[in-house]
């Protein structure tokens, strides 16, 4: 049989080909999508939302709906209308039964508006049962009411109706009219979204009464009259109901797709920025351990690769400090974010920033207690404008002094440059707009782009601080731009004073002056309440920092041939250990590079005793057996140990989040079960998380230490070396 010769496709049936799946995918995407009355179904009968936080929700908002307005409004009507009727035909019958319908229907309104126009309370219902339970008792009421005022004022008798015509057309006209009110009060309970007992008994209520003590000749057609009115209520208002729930249902149900997208994004981002910050850290460990072992070897291409790992470091470091920002942005939209303050050199941070396009001021304070994530983020927007809108040829000049405010103290920087010829002076208006959000400006002027601004000011307004701008011109017609950050500082360390220092406050204090204002100068009221702390005064002892150990020594800085008061203890290049023989130590990481990081800060740095000492974490098995190989049980390799042999280890140190194919750990739960089966060493947990995580973690009772990932091998040795040498004691 010869092969049948195929022809070549077309490129349209190749198209479709391609998108022939995937239209059937989206299609059967689109069939199996779950829709709102999936995801919240109704009772068929009461109407209610079976999920009763859909049912909270529903009971919260519909207050603000506009159709009890309405319904009341046509109920007022008709009764105004009946009543009017009566008395332009002079039908005493009209007024007498409807006088008292219109007293409980004035009253019963009163009753629903109260509820209605009642300002709803967070996570309570605005129509709650308790509402529910008084309306039930005044229909009691009603029923009591008109049954007693029927049997007060009888209708006439019905050979009188059959012989006056006036008398009969009265008696239907009012039938009429009372058949719509009926309608009418039927339909309130439903548009406020009642209890279907409450809808039962307002029905049967107006039919007892009616069937009790009938109010319209002849007898015999007012109660299936009535009982009409009264199904065609409930039909109209069951309708109506379902309708407004299926609407909200549909709103709701999108808000809660747009809450999860939102929630499953801001999850990705922070696992994305935990994954990136974690790896970086851990490098920029490993980095600065291959700087100690290599430092000292005097070899040309030793210093070389020196150079080249320092660089390697840098930019490690840049990459943890925006990863840094975007979690400070994350939290600041979730609202959790909470300022941590550490001890800063807030002169060597501008110097470190500005580096040679400009000028850093030397302050009064030597360093102070500031959270510095937000410091930086805010004098790299400042610069990176600074920069972007100044003379080229003028350096940018930045100051930094702490102010009294009240009772607290505040670090006041301020970032000043000449704009270009270009750009013009900033206006008032201008330095409003630029730190609200949103912003941008349509033609180039100094910080025209006010995103950036707005989130400085957010994460400033965040921690108690703020920022504003000013320009002002100089008598040489030069327009400068100037950015003021306020952030509220603790422990302040002042410099001490001799005559070189004074000699270089008082030249500091003079430059940090504002120039006269010029023409066109904008004058700010922003440091009112602000008190100048003067530098050049030896600092009182009032104002030394109540944390300030006792034994801070004078350090001298070669660079700038000053003292500072530091308490800041030496930096020992290895841990001083006081066990008589090497710690065991033990680490526990998903991460082939954090497993070495762990052995090299054991061998180099804590000196361990590396026969017994390792790091786990390659398999599931190792991490399922740690806690076994902690207490002494088993060796690193998991193999028993002989109950003689047994030893547990002296330090753990584990990773938070650990992730082995499709199993989770969670680090904090091995070390609670380590405490509970009696380990008695040191438990230090280790993350790539922000601080405020560490924090909370280092708080548990079973944890004596939480790292982050970009945290020094020396520095991990040194705390651990402190708890080891604190427990010996």
């Amino acid at each position: 049989m010869e092969p049948q010769m195929m022809e070549p496709a077309t490129a349209g049936e190749n198209q479709q080909s391609r998108n022939g799946p995937c239209r059937e995918s989206a299609a059967l995407g689109r069939m199996h999508s779950p829709t709102a009355a999936s995801q919240f179904p109704m009772s068929p009968w009461t109407l209610r939302f079976k999920d009763e936080s859909v049912e909270t929700a529903h009971q919260e908002t519909r207050a603000n709906s506009p159709t009890l307005l309405c319904v009341l409004t046509i109920c007022n009507a008709v009764f105004l209308g009946a009543y009017c009727t009566g008395i332009f035909m002079n039908c005493e019958t009209i007024r007498a039964n409807f006088t008292p319908l219109i007293v409980l229907n004035v009253l019963y309104q009163a009753t629903e508006l109260c509820f209605y126009l009642r300002f709803p309370i967070a996570g309570q219902a605005c129509y709650g049962e308790g509402s529910d339970a008084r309306k039930l008792f005044y229909v009691t009421v009603a029923f009591v009411g008109l049954t007693l005022w029927a049997d007060a004022f009888p209708n006439g008798d019905e050979a009188d109706f059959e012989d006056s015509a006036s008398i009969a057309f009265c008696s239907h006209i009012g039938l009429l009219y009372n058949g719509n009110a009926a309608i009418c009060i039927v339909l309130l309970p439903y548009v406020t979204h009642s209890t279907f007992t409450l809808k039962i008994c307002i029905s049967g209520m107006i039919a007892s009464v009616h069937a009790i003590s009938p109010f319209w000749l002849p007898v015999g057609i007012e109660l299936p009259a009535i009982c009409i009115s009264l199904s065609i209520g409930n039909a109209l208002g069951y309708v109506l109901e379902h309708s407004l729930r299926s609407t909200f249902r549909e709103q709701h149900a999108r808000l809660a797709d747009q809450e999860l997208l939102m929630q499953m994004k801001v999850a990705a981002n922070m696992r994305l920025t935990h994954t990136i910050k974690g790896k970086c850290g851990t490098a920029n460990s490993l980095a600065f351990a291959v700087i100690s072992c290599l430092q000292g070897i005097c070899i040309e291409q030793v210093q070389r690769a020196l150079q080249l790992v320092h660089r390697m470091r840098f930019l490690l470091e840049e990459a943890e400090w925006w990863c840094n920002h975007r979690q400070l942005f994350v939290h600041l939209e979730l609202g959790t974010y909470r300022s941590k303050r550490s001890v800063c050199d807030v002169d060597a941070r501008l110097e470190t920033l500005v580096g040679t396009d400009g000028l850093a001021k030397m302050g009064p304070a030597s360093s102070v207690e500031v959270d510095e994530v937000v410091l930086g983020l805010a004098l790299d927007e400042a610069l990176a404008n600074a920069r972007k809108y100044r003379d080229p040829n003028t350096q940018i000049g930045l100051s930094s002094r702490v102010a009294k405010c009240g009772s607290a103290y505040m670090l006041h920087v301020e970032v000043d440059s000449i704009n270009r010829a270009d750009v013009p002076l900033i206006s008032k208006d201008q330095c409003e707009r630029v730190i609200k959000a949103g912003y941008k400006a349509h033609r180039i002027s100094a910080f025209s782009d006010g995103v950036g601004l707005a989130n400085v000011q957010q994460a400033a307004v965040a921690v108690g601080g703020r920022i504003w701008l000013h320009g002002y011109s100089t008598l040489a017609r030069l327009d400068h731009t100037v950015f003021h950050l306020l952030l509220p500082v603790e422990g302040v360390v002042w410099r001490r004073y001799d005559k070189e220092v004074g000699a270089r406050h008082s030249q500091t204090n003079a430059e940090a002056k504002a120039p006269p204002p010029g023409v066109g100068a904008v004058a700010w009221p922003e440091e009112q309440g602000l008190e100048r702390t003067p530098s050049p005064a030896p600092p009182s002892p009032a104002l030394q920092p109540a944390s300030l150990p006792p034994d801070a020594v004078a350090t001298t800085t070669e660079a700038a041939g000053e003292r500072t008061y530091a308490a800041m203890p030496a930096q020992p290049s290895a841990p001083t250990r006081v066990h008589s023989g090497p710690l065991v130590c033990l680490g526990l990481d998903d991460s082939s590079i954090c497993r070495t990081l762990h052995e090299l800060v054991f061998e180099d740095f804590v000196h361990a005793d590396m026969a017994h000492s390792a790091s786990l974490g390659a398999t599931a098995e190792e991490v399922d057996s740690f806690v076994d190989v902690a207490l002494g049980l088993l060796t690193p390799t998991l193999r028993p140990v002989r109950e003689a042999d047994r030893r547990a280890a002296d330090v753990v140190i584990i990773d938070q989040n650990l992730a082995i194919d499709s199993k989770r750990w969670s680090g904090s739960e091995i070390a609670k079960t380590l405490a509970a089966r009696g380990f008695r060493g040191v438990i230090s947990l280790m993350s790539g998380t922000d601080t405020e995580h560490l924090l909370e973690l280092e708080a548990a009772e079973h944890v004596d230490i939480a790292f982050s990932k970009s945290d020094t091998p020396a520095y991990v040795a040194e705390r651990i070396a402190a708890i080891v040498e604190g427990r010996s004691r």
